[in-house]
């Protein structure tokens, strides 16, 4: 059986973390851009690459919600962003 893929932040992006969620800025971005919501706690759920169920599990500790956000959802979005990327298994 193959291992999940892992998710990581693109180590070229800039970002901070704010009071109003995190602000990031790709090679290629003019301008930076911040992220809420599901993004946002996605997005600080990578402090490390890990798979999807991982920061499922991150994001339903921090929502507290009886239904989990849409985790791969936010990742795919991510992805195409170019700010996160799929590691291979």
């Amino acid at each position: 059986m193959t291992a999940p893929a892992a998710y990581a932040r693109v180590a070229s992006v800039l970002w901070r973390s704010t009071s109003t969620g995190p602000v990031v800025l790709a090679a290629d971005w003019d301008t930076p851009r911040h992220l809420g919501g599901v993004l946002a706690l996605v997005w600080e759920a990578l402090d490390e690459p890990v798979p999807c169920a991982e920061v499922e599990s991150d994001v339903a500790e921090l929502v507290a919600a009886a239904e989990v956000p849409q985790v791969q959802d936010a990742l795919d979005e991510l992805v195409a962003l170019g700010v996160v990327e799929e590691l291979a298994p």
